[in-house]
């Protein structure tokens, strides 16, 4: 089984180490960033997907074996989502969106504490 991101799932890592729904690290990181996400946010982000078996353990679009690290790098190498949708014709709009807002929330997840200088 993978880890979800989305309203009030449970974020699962099977190699254990990530932290759990329940945990003091869950409840202080990760739920208020979750706190009542739009219902949109929410179905996005399911279907990005963490599994030790599939590309190393790196997020995914929908077990596709895509990963989020490479479509953000073709969108940030100036792709437009016509040009990866055309170019990978089993993904749709909404795997892109889910990779940007993964992204976002992985940034929120890792940058919290950071105070600019």
């Amino acid at each position: 089984m993978g880890a979800f991101f989305g309203s009030h799932a449970l974020f699962f890592c099977p190699a254990k180490c990530c932290p759990t729904r329940g945990s003091g690290v869950w409840d202080r990181l990760y739920l208020p960033l979750m706190n009542d996400p739009s219902e949109e946010v929410a179905s996005l982000l399911q279907r990005i997907t963490i599994d030790p078996e599939i590309c190393h353990g790196k997020p995914v679009i929908r077990g596709l074996r895509y990963t989020v690290e490479s479509m953000l790098d073709y969108l940030a190498a100036g792709e437009g989502f016509e040009d990866l949708l055309a170019e990978f014709s089993d993904l749709e709009r909404e795997d892109l969106q889910a990779c940007i807002q993964f992204a976002a929330l992985a940034l929120k997840l890792r940058c919290g504490n950071v105070v600019a200088a």
